[in-house]
C-alpha cells in the first residue's frame, strides 16, 4: 500500500479542525493540525510593562514576532498583518495547516474533500 502526503492550508482553526475530523471520520489515521507564522516568535518575552520592556517593532507588539534587529523590525511592521490596510481591515493569512497521510488510491478523493471545505492545496 503506497501512501502520499497532503498539505492543506486554511484561514481559521475552526475550518481546519472540521476538515481534520472529517478526514478521520473517513478513515484517515495520520492527520495533524498546526498553526504557523511567517514571523519567528519566542515565548520567553514578557511585554506586560512597555516602559521597562520597550517593544522593538509594531510587529513584535501586534503579531508576537521576534525581531532581531531594527531593520528587521521596520520590514516586519510593513507587513499588512501588522500595520493593517488603508481601509482598516486585516489580511487573514492561510496560517493553519492540515497535514494528512492517505492511501494513494484515495488521494484525489481526499484532496477534493479538503478543497470543498475551503482548503488551498
Amino acid at each position: 500500500m503506497k501512501e502520499q502526503g497532503i498539505l492543506a492550508y486554511f484561514r481559521t482553526e475552526e475550518q481546519a479542525n472540521k476538515a481534520a475530523e472529517e478526514l478521520k471520520r473517513r478513515g484517515v489515521e495520520n492527520v495533524q493540525v498546526d498553526r504557523f507564522s511567517v514571523f519567528p516568535s519566542t515565548e520567553e518575552r514578557d511585554l506586560d510593562n512597555p516602559i521597562a520592556e520597550p517593544i522593538s517593532s509594531l510587529a513584535q507588539n501586534v503579531m508576537d514576532a521576534y525581531i532581531s534587529s531594527p531593520d528587521a523590525g521596520v520590514l516586519a511592521a510593513a507587513h499588512p498583518s501588522a500595520s493593517g490596510m488603508a481601509d482598516g481591515s486585516r489580511i487573514t493569512d492561510e496560517d493553519v495547516l492540515v497535514t494528512a497521510v492517505v492511501d494513494e488510491s484515495r488521494l484525489e478523493e481526499m484532496r477534493a474533500l479538503l478543497a470543498s471545505m475551503g482548503a488551498r492545496l
